[in-house]
Formats: C-alpha cells, structure tokens, sequence
C-alpha cells in the first residue's frame, strides 16, 4: 500500500529533478558569429520534357573555420524545383557539437538547432561566394562538380 510518507518522497524527488534539469539549461546568449568555407558542389540536373538540362539538386562537403565553432566539416544538401529552392545541412566542430541550417536562397541561411554546446541554437547569416569554379558538365551522368570559397557573417544564439 501507498503511504503519504512515500507519496511525499516521490513528490519531493520530482520536484529536485524538475530543479536539477532547470539548473543544467543555460540562457541563450546572441553572438556574431563569422566564418569562412569551401566546398565542394556536386550539382544534379535532370532532362526537362523539352530536352533541356535542368538543375535539380545538389551535394556539397568542405571544411570552414567560424566563431564559436572553430574548424568544421560541413556538408549541405539542395533541392530545386517548380517551388523554389531549399538548401539543409550541418557543421561539425571537432568535439562533434552541430549546427544545423537551412535556407531558402543561396544567400541567407537560418541556424535552427543543434547538438551539444549548440543545442536548440538560432540564428541567421549572409554568405558571400568569393570564389566559384566549375568543372565541365558531363551530359552523361547530369552532372557538374563546382569548388568554391566564401565567408559568411551574422547571429548565432545558443
């Protein structure tokens, strides 16, 4: 049988973890947040119903170093279609702590999550392309593999 003395217990018990789990959250703090990358872009096109080649997606994989988050991997992934165009991906730091993106142009990108010290990070940033190589486009496989530079600024909340 269930005793109020063990009810209280439980209750008491509750509480201290509801304290415990309040006391391991930190408060968000905004931070500039500035980098540099470069990648590579293996971009995907596909035969549109008239016969011409249409971009449709992307993969890309690099390396960067940023504020906050030092040396990084990154790796990005892109869709395009009759809607628009939706990029998604993640940078690594070398502890393995994530930062998760999205955009929606190729400029503007949005922090909405993350892992470790990142963890439910935010924020919002502006890339600028220093540097855009392409290689041929090999109508073959529908593909054009590009290497790029860049650095971006902006706001990093975590």
């Amino acid at each position: 049988m269930i005793t109020k003395r063990m009810l209280r217990l439980v209750a008491v018990g509750a509480c201290v973890l509801g304290l415990v789990g309040l006391a391991g959250q930190k408060k968000q703090v905004e931070r500039p947040f500035t980098g540099s990358i470069q990648l590579e872009a293996h971009f995907i096109y596909e035969l549109d119903v008239d016969g011409e080649w249409v971009l449709v997606g992307a993969e890309n994989s690099g390396w960067g170093t940023a504020s906050h988050i030092g040396l990084f991997a990154a790796v990005g992934h892109m869709i395009v279609d009759e809607s628009g165009m939706y990029l998604w991906g993640t940078m690594t730091a070398a502890n393995d702590d994530v930062l998760m993106w999205e955009a929606f142009d190729p400029i503007t990108t949005y922090i909405i999550d993350g892992t470790g010290r990142f963890a439910h990070a935010t924020g919002t940033g502006s890339w600028v392309y220093d540097e855009m190589v392409y290689g041929p486009f090999d109508p073959d496989t529908g593909t054009q593999i590009a290497h790029s530079t860049g650095h971006f600024e902006g706001t990093l909340t975590y």
